[in-house]
């Protein structure tokens, strides 16, 4: 029993409890088939709309489920096969006098019927080619194009509409607030997003006494900030994913895409180790290892960088250098650098790595 909140209930005797029918129902102790009232009773209830629309939906819906269903995957016998012969005698075949394929009706025709369409067909204005338009679809421009190229091509050589207009003078409010943002570190793609046009931005820093070098080095300054943020590259390397696991193993804690920002050439390095003292292991100083590509960090037994050519061979060899200074400043403020080339991580087992750590 429910409650009028619909929850169940104990105790509460049901109000139809010990009650029976006063009278019974029309077709109890009916037989089917055999109780002529009972077969004129249902052959009405058949022949009413409704019931005729459900045993067509059954119908259906039992042709869809069932595999077997008419003559599907079955074959007729020889008799029925023989009925239907004598059925179609005399009569023509659908095919008769027609050769080859039939091609279907409406083959050839554009989608674009008569009583298809529902939009118009518009000329292009550079190449004069028809392009069709549906109502649904809203020109933007007063010109139409049938592709960006013709738009391209329409507009080369032409004077932008923008040129030579002047722009509302720069008012009271718009400097105070450029200023007032300046002041607070912003730099000008910050400024820009407060609806402001980057022209208007510079002219109005101008001058106010701040030179094209402090806009720049600020810019540049939030670029670094924001890179601080990033982890690059998303994907660890299988030389860095193989010493992760040889540290897992030996029940180390690291750090990976750690950001040093307390040297001046601040940089994410592959592994942060810092100090620890478990059981079987003490790691007394902060240690960093980096596992060095051979090909982009210029190895001296590999010699790949030998066999490259112009600007990349300059980068290449720069990434040595680079790595050489962040190893000083890195010693000097009192961390461990293990560097680790990739034929030696490739070739390296537990036993050696735990040699080359000194733990």
């Amino acid at each position: 029993m429910r409650d009028k909140k619909g929850r169940f209930t104990k105790g509460i005797i049901p109000w139809n409890k010990g009650l029976t029918l006063e009278k019974p129902a029309w077709s109890k102790g009916l037989k089917l088939g055999k109780n002529p009232e009972h077969s004129k009773r249902m052959k009405i209830m058949m022949n009413t709309p409704r019931m005729k629309k459900i045993f067509q939906e059954n119908q259906k819906f039992q042709y869809k489920n069932n595999p077997n269903w008419g003559m599907k995957n079955k074959k007729h016998s020889q008799e029925s096969k023989d009925k239907m012969s004598k059925n179609r005698k005399g009569k023509p075949a659908w095919n008769k006098g027609k050769r080859g394929l039939q091609i279907s009706w409406n083959k050839g025709l554009n989608y674009k019927l008569p009583h298809m369409k529902t939009g118009k067909t518009i000329n292009c204005v550079q190449c004069n080619e028809k392009i069709y338009i549906m109502k649904c679809q809203k020109i933007k421009y007063k010109k139409s194009f049938c592709s960006r190229k013709c738009a391209w091509l329409n507009r080369k050589g032409k004077i932008s509409p923008i040129k030579g207009k002047i722009l509302k003078p720069i008012t009271r409010k718009e400097r105070e607030t450029v200023i007032s943002l300046w002041k607070n570190g912003k730099c000008v793609q910050e400024i820009m997003r407060e609806k402001y046009q980057r022209k208007r931005i510079k002219e109005i820093l101008l001058e106010s006494n701040i030179t094209k070098e402090e806009m720049s080095k600020r810019g540049n300054e939030k670029i670094k900030q924001r890179r601080t943020k990033q982890i690059f590259p998303m994907k660890d390397s299988s030389i860095e994913v193989k010493i992760q696991n040889f540290l897992t193993k030996l029940h180390i804690e690291y750090f990976t895409h750690k950001y040093l920002s307390e040297i001046n050439h601040a940089y994410q390095c592959d592994i942060f180790i810092p100090k620890q003292e478990t059981e079987g292991v003490i790691i007394p100083q902060k240690t960093i290892i980096e596992a060095d590509g051979c090909y982009w960090h210029s190895c001296d037994t590999c010699k790949l960088y030998k066999k490259l050519k112009g600007e990349l061979k300059k980068i290449i060899l720069s990434n040595k250098e680079r790595d050489k200074l962040r190893t000083k400043e890195l010693v000097e403020k009192g961390f461990k650098v293990l560097r680790l080339w990739e034929h030696d991580i490739r070739v390296m087992e537990l036993k050696d790595f735990k040699a080359r750590l000194k733990i």
